[in-house]
C-alpha cells in the first residue's frame, strides 16, 4: 500500500488521469447504445492521452491521438470504406514504427479489428469484436508480465460479456441463439422412410435381376456346348 501511495504521489495528475481512464472505459463498455459508447470512449482516450503526456511517453501519445481520430471519423464517416482504409493504413504504419517483437502483432491486430468494428459493426457484434480485441491485449500483457494490465483486461472482459448479455437479452437474440444451439444437440434426424424402402427394394430387384441373368447365361452356355444344366 505504501508503494502504491508513493507511486501515486510522484505523479498525482498522471495517475489520476489513468484512474479516470479505467473508470470511464468501463462505463463506456457498459452502455448498450453505440453512440454513447463512442462518445464516452473519446473522453476516455483524452484521459489516457493526458496520462501519457504527463508520463512523457510520446509514442503512446501519438497512438492515442490516432485512436481519438479513429473514433471521431467513425462517427462522421460510418461505413465509409475509403476513410476506413485510410485509418487502417495509419494504424499499420504506427504498428510498424512501434514494433518490438512478434508479440507486437497482437495489439496491431486488436487495433485493426477495433477500427473495423467502429466503422461497420453495431450492437452485440461490435462488442464481440471489442471482446476479441481485449483478448489480444490480454495475451500481450500476459507475455510481458504486466499484472496491472492483466487485471484491467480481465475487468474489461467481464464488462463486455455483461453488456453483450444485456443487449442480446433485450433484443431477443439470446433466446434465439440458445434455441438454435439446443436444436443442434437435440435435433431428431428427419428420415424419409418411404424413400429408404424404395431404395432397398430397388437394390433387391437389381440383385435378383443379376441372379436371373446369370442363370440365363449359364443355360445358354450349356445348350451351346451340349451340356446339361
Amino acid at each position: 500500500m505504501e508503494y502504491i501511495i508513493s507511486v501515486y504521489l510522484e505523479n498525482p495528475i498522471g495517475q489520476t488521469m489513468g484512474i479516470m481512464w479505467l473508470l470511464s472505459i468501463i462505463w463506456a463498455f457498459l452502455q448498450e447504445e453505440d453512440g454513447a459508447v463512442k462518445k464516452i470512449l473519446v473522453v476516455s482516450n483524452f484521459f489516457w492521452l493526458f496520462h501519457f503526456i504527463s508520463m512523457g511517453l510520446l509514442v503512446w501519445v501519438c497512438i492515442k491521438i490516432i485512436g481519438i481520430a479513429r473514433l471521431l471519423l467513425s462517427f462522421k464517416y460510418h461505413k465509409n470504406i475509403k476513410i476506413f482504409y485510410g485509418v487502417i493504413f495509419l494504424t499499420i504504419i504506427t504498428g510498424i514504427l512501434t514494433f518490438e517483437d512478434s508479440v507486437s502483432l497482437f495489439p496491431i491486430t486488436a487495433s485493426i479489428m477495433a477500427t473495423y468494428a467502429f466503422f461497420f459493426l453495431e450492437k452485440a457484434k461490435l462488442r464481440l469484436v471489442l471482446l476479441l480485441c481485449s483478448s489480444c491485449w490480454l495475451h500481450y500483457h500476459y507475455v510481458h508480465d504486466s499484472i496491472g494490465w492483466i487485471i484491467t483486461e480481465i475487468i474489461l472482459h467481464v464488462t463486455h460479456i455483461i453488456t453483450i448479455y444485456k443487449i442480446m437479452s433485450h433484443e431477443g437474440d439470446l433466446e434465439n441463439y440458445i434455441e438454435k444451439v439446443k436444436s443442434i444437440f437435440h435435433k431428431t434426424p428427419n428420415i424419409d422412410y418411404g424413400r429408404y424402402l424404395a431404395i432397398i427394394d430397388t437394390i433387391h430387384r437389381k440383385k435378383h435381376k443379376n441372379i436371373f441373368l446369370h442363370i440365363k447365361e449359364k443355360i445358354w452356355y450349356n445348350r451351346n456346348n451340349n451340356k446339361h444344366f
